[in-house]
């Protein structure tokens, strides 16, 4: 692992990731689906960790997570399967994925709930979002959100 971060280097790599998050939703809804992409490596970034650690448990250790409210069935087609539509209002962003009337868990229990079933295999949250970012190759910077552009991924092999 890389020198640890200042708290303000965390807070600066925390704000960049959720700024490309919302620009690749944003690409995203507007038909763009390469978008995916970069919010892949960034959920990875927030959650699992790069080179410097994982930023969520980092700078929010006390965070707490609405668990999944049901696994996707058995035989589904993970690539055609679509987040289901967020609603907000001003208290609280609603996900219908997710159960919002049980107590949270801690990052560690969330990432390891089991959400599909592929094949023979159990898949839980880590899976999904580590499968998906050694997926793509793609890189964010501060100097690619300063010049206002989305970060591109390419597709290995």
């Amino acid at each position: 692992m890389a020198k640890p971060l200042t708290r303000k280097q965390l807070l600066d790599r925390l704000s960049d990731s959720l700024r490309v998050i919302e620009l690749g939703v944003q690409l995203y809804d507007a038909g763009e689906l390469v978008a995916w992409m970069p919010i892949a490596t960034e959920l990875y970034k927030l959650l699992i960790g790069d080179r410097y650690g994982a930023l969520v448990p980092e700078l929010f250790p006390d965070l707490r997570f609405h668990p999944v409210r049901s696994r996707i069935s058995k035989g589904a087609i993970l690539y055609k399967l679509r987040v289901p539509k967020i609603r907000f209002d001003e208290k609280r962003i609603a996900f219908d994925l997710f159960d919002l009337d049980v107590e949270r868990v801690t990052l560690d229990v969330w990432l390891q709930q089991d959400i599909a079933e592929v094949g023979s295999r159990q898949l839980v949250i880590a899976d999904f979002v580590t499968i998906m970012r050694h997926n793509v190759s793609a890189h964010t910077s501060r100097k690619v959100l300063g010049a206002k552009q989305v970060n591109s991924g390419t597709l290995q092999g």
